[in-house]
């Protein structure tokens, strides 16, 4: 009998062994997982934001994805559904939703995104000098949009390090444009946004 519990014993140490060293193995195992280097986001949009009537710069947000595409179709579609206009930008290659909002009577809204960062928080560059996209731009909507208005409102954005970087990256772009109005009735209220690839 004490050789019978001896060896269950015995038994039972090993099977402990055993689930201690594999245990210590996950662990080492999760803890290297952790240290691989981060995915790299080499195909990036930005849509920035700004007033239409003072053409100053409010705010962009920045779209990651995780493959590369030279392709770069932009589709604004409107919907008017119970007298609530609706609004979506779509990048056609990603099926990515960039921006969908309401327009009503009263107060409409930017439902995506919903995290835009504000026009400070922005990393300017030192350097002034004036650089203009090379296929300047085209707009996604009807709304007019002279070339003098898009000038004024791409020099108060040229400067940003991160729109450098996108023109750098992508020189030969053309810059699409749409004009989001939130009040149907009240155009004193409106938005131009600018949408860049790198």
């Amino acid at each position: 009998m004490k050789e019978k519990n001896t060896f269950i014993l015995q038994k039972t140490k090993i099977k402990f062994l055993l689930l201690g060293v594999l245990g210590i193995f996950f662990l080492t195992s999760a803890c290297h997982l952790d240290q691989e280097d981060e995915k790299i986001a080499n195909n990036k949009i930005l849509l920035l934001k700004f007033n239409t009537h003072t053409k100053e710069f409010l705010a962009a947000k920045e779209f990651k994805y995780y493959n590369n595409e030279d392709n770069f179709t932009v589709n604004l579609n409107k919907k008017d559904i119970d007298n609530v206009l609706i609004t979506d930008v779509t990048y056609v290659e990603k099926n990515a939703l960039l921006f969908k909002a309401t327009s009503k009577t009263d107060n409409g809204k930017i439902i995506i995104p919903e995290d835009f960062k504000i026009a400070s928080q922005f990393e300017r560059v030192l350097n002034d000098d004036l650089i203009f996209p090379s296929d300047s731009y085209k707009t996604l909507d009807n709304s007019e949009l002279s070339e003098l208005d898009f000038k004024e409102m791409w020099s108060n954005i040229q400067n940003i390090l991160q729109v450098q970087m996108f023109l750098k990256s992508n020189p030969n772009q053309q810059i699409k444009t749409f004009m989001y109005q939130p009040h149907r009735q009240n155009n004193q209220i409106s938005y131009n946004f600018f949408i860049l690839k790198n």
